[in-house]
């Protein structure tokens, strides 16, 4: 049966609800260990009591990171330097509307819980329905006619394994809605550029608006730059010929403009956090003198522990594990997209190159997006918490095609065993995240 934007939601809405019932229901069952700094500042706000049915529901989905991004929303400022791995724009939003619903300068704590968390399930609902349109361009840009394809795909974000982090005051769920929603509007405006010409207003329509989310990203997480991945193909893909040197140029020149708009909030970020650690104090910063000064890179490794091999250690073995999937469902698409169709001519690289974008006809942004997995796979691997990768692939568009692939043409039993470890991470997540044991 046929998937629609009607049944998309309604599935959505259902994931959520279902996600914040497991939470509520399991809150405190194995833990009772509570942020209490987050605590305090609640019972400062004039809160009576911390046993109130509020607290107690909307404290499921504030531990770990979601700490960070509450007391930045919170205080609207950074207090120390580590919390600058967590980029402001979520946090800015969340304080913003905060204040408008409490019709005052400086919201409650328990007003800011409130509005992140519904944000982040909102989100949800918006991101649900980007990827399902992302879906159907794609497979009707490739031909492929199979009507329920795009269903199965979007089914495994609407209950995903990174499930409890898309409800909780985490950037997962708004960072997916726009980059669901850019990933989408960059193909139809691949697809109106190759019909009407690259200088369309239809095809800068969608372009504009494509940008516009990516730029977004780029506010929300740091990973949001690699979207300029998808805008290069693009404009390979829309490019006219070098013999007609005046659009040539005129059409690369917009590429450098967008692709600046694209990351402009993060090198924004950048900048205020130079002139605020490094020009307005006396004492700077290590960071300060380096020859590009970087404060999230800094603070990754100063105070995250990121580096090469630092997490490959035989007590994170256990995390190693519970990518496999992710990395199953990432080789696979090497085989099936670049290898398969390789074997005919094995002695010729143009041919092979040739027959890969004859498939991705008129939809080349796509190669971002493989690349963007394969770049992350590998990066995380050997320098991040291995784990993260169930939250970062969850956030990736084309990720979730691989994985509709993977689960409809592999052997059942492999089939199954996703489909198992997909209800296992959805369910075991709600659970332990909650009561303030590690998940991801």
């Amino acid at each position: 049966m046929k998937t629609t934007i009607g049944r998309v939601i309604f599935l959505a809405i259902c994931s959520r609800l279902l996600c914040i019932f497991i939470s509520f229901l399991t809150n405190d069952l194995f833990s009772t260990i509570r942020n209490t700094g987050i605590l305090h500042l609640y019972l400062d706000n004039n809160q009576n009591s911390q046993n109130t049915v509020t607290w107690k529901l909307f404290k499921s989905f504030i531990n770990w990171d979601g700490e960070y991004y509450l007391r930045i929303s919170y205080y609207n400022d950074y207090e120390y330097e580590h919390q600058h791995a967590f980029l402001p724009l979520y946090p800015i939003l969340v304080n913003q509307i905060s204040k408008i619903v409490s019709g005052i300068n400086k919201t409650s704590i328990l007003v800011n819980m409130i509005v992140g968390t519904i944000i982040s399930n909102l989100a949800f609902v918006l991101a649900s329905v980007g990827l399902y349109l992302f879906q159907c361009e794609l497979f009707y840009k490739m031909k492929i006619k199979n009507v329920v394809f795009p269903g199965i795909s979007t089914l495994f974000f609407l209950f995903p394994s990174s499930n409890i982090f898309n409800s909780s005051m985490y950037t997962e769920s708004l960072y997916s809605c726009f980059n669901f929603w850019g990933a989408f509007l960059i193909l139809k405006a691949e697809s109106n550029s190759h019909k009407f010409g690259f200088f369309s207003i239809k095809n800068f329509i969608y372009l504009i608006l494509s940008v516009l989310c990516m730029s977004v990203t780029c506010g929300i997480r740091s990973n949001g730059i690699l979207n300029s991945i998808p805008l290069f193909f693009y404009f390979v893909s829309t490019s006219p010929s070098i013999k007609n040197i005046l659009k040539f140029i005129l059409h690369w020149s917009i590429a450098f403009i967008m692709f600046i708009s694209t990351i402009f909030p993060f090198l924004a970020y950048l900048i205020y956090s130079y002139f605020r650690y490094c020009v307005y104090i006396s004492e700077s910063r290590p960071w300060c003198k380096s020859l590009i000064p970087n404060i999230y890179s800094f603070v990754q490794d100063e105070y995250w522990s990121n580096g090469i091999f630092n997490y490959w250690r035989i007590e994170k073995f256990d995390k190693f594990i519970l990518i496999i999937p992710f990395i199953l469902v990432t080789i696979y698409s090497i085989k099936i997209f670049f290898i398969k169709r390789s074997k005919k001519d094995k002695n010729n690289v143009f041919s092979i190159i040739y027959q890969i974008l004859d498939h991705f006809q008129h939809c080349y942004s796509v190669f971002g997006y493989f690349f963007q997995i394969y770049f992350l796979l590998i990066s995380i691997l050997l320098y991040g918490y291995v784990e993260v990768i169930i939250r970062l692939f969850n956030c990736i568009p084309l990720y979730f095609t691989l994985m509709g692939y993977f689960f409809q043409n592999q052997n059942p039993k492999l089939s199954n065993l996703l489909l198992i470890y997909q209800i296992f991470t959805f369910i075991f997540g709600s659970i332990w995240f909650p009561n303030f044991l590690p998940w991801t």
